[in-house]
């Protein structure tokens, strides 16, 4: 390997075990760190990548119209999805309908009412749950009843 080649141009690494070193810069002096040191600096890994998934707290809209807490902090992370085709929904019809996503008031069921803070999750989208404080909730609408959603958080 020449010093001018790029890391983009590096072969990737396999089966990680933890003694590899790397490069770091600390107090602006170039140093060396195991792969091992790096991961336990976030109590042995951390991040979506090193936590065990949970299911939400709920996962379909018992009534339409009627929002519903899906996550509560503190958690590190997690996502919503507004599942498609209409029968993964578990609503009647021929269309699949949108999913409304608010993390700081219980949103409408419609796109009119949805606020400025409300994100619209069209039928198939993911909506990634960022790291949340306790006592911040994620909340969840549809218009039907029935309306289930695949809702996964990361303690």
């Amino acid at each position: 390997m020449s010093i001018a080649e790029t890391i983009t141009n590096l072969p990737y690494a396999i089966g990680l075990a933890g003694n590899e070193q790397l490069e770091i810069v600390q107090n602006g002096t170039s140093k060396r760190a195991t792969v091992a040191q790096v991961a336990a600096l976030n109590g042995g890994g951390g991040g979506p990548g090193f936590v065990t998934p949970e299911a939400g707290l709920a996962f379909e809209i018992i009534t339409g119209g009627t929002a519903i807490v899906v996550a509560s902090g503190p958690i590190s992370g997690g996502y919503v999805i507004n599942p498609n085709p209409v029968a993964a929904q578990g609503i009647g019809g021929d269309v699949p309908e949108n999913g409304y996503l608010d993390m700081t008031e219980p949103p409408g069921s419609t796109d009119s009412t949805a606020s400025g803070t409300t994100s619209i999750l069209f039928p198939g989208d993911r909506f990634d749950l960022p790291a949340l404080n306790g006592g911040v909730s994620v909340y969840v609408n549809a218009a039907s009843s029935g309306h289930k959603l695949t809702v996964v958080i990361y303690p």
